[in-house]
């Protein structure tokens, strides 16, 4: 190899390590990013499911309508569920599984929803409200008192 042959390659050399650092920095930001992003919403909904054990029949849209402090108690569960909801959607809204598990939540309420439209309308992201109206619209309502 002549000496002008070594320069260049010496010269290009450093220029081929960059390219495969950098692709490896990209890789590793973007799967530390996901896995990030994995861990704040399993920690999101690990809260919620506490909270849910803690009052199933809230959980399950269950409560005394007659009893006012009973039935502010469920509005401020339903808020928070919702509130973790979105918080994990925003995560999480390529994700079937997610966004099937969300849909879920919400279905347990979707009595309550339907019954009073005006505690989504503009407190919640476009795209979850979205949402929300997917999966309370769809819903059966046979059992909604």
């Amino acid at each position: 190899m002549t000496e002008r042959k070594k320069t260049v390659w010496l010269d290009v050399l450093p220029l081929v390590f960059s390219g495969v650092a950098l692709a490896f920095s990209i890789i590793t930001y973007t799967s530390t990013t996901k896995d990030q992003k994995d861990m704040q919403a399993y920690s999101f909904w690990h809260d919620y499911l506490k909270i849910a054990v803690e009052n199933p029949d809230l959980a399950l849209g269950i409560y005394a309508k007659k009893d006012t402090a009973q039935e502010h108690k469920y509005e401020f569960f339903l808020v928070n569920a919702l509130n973790v909801a979105e918080r994990v959607y925003e995560l999480q809204a390529d994700d079937t599984a997610w966004r099937a598990s969300i849909k879920h939540i919400i279905w347990h309420h979707r009595c309550y929803i339907h019954n009073h439209p005006n505690m989504i309308q503009g407190y919640y992201g476009h795209n979850f409200e979205a949402l929300i109206h997917e999966a309370v619209d769809t819903a059966d309502f046979k059992n909604c008192q």
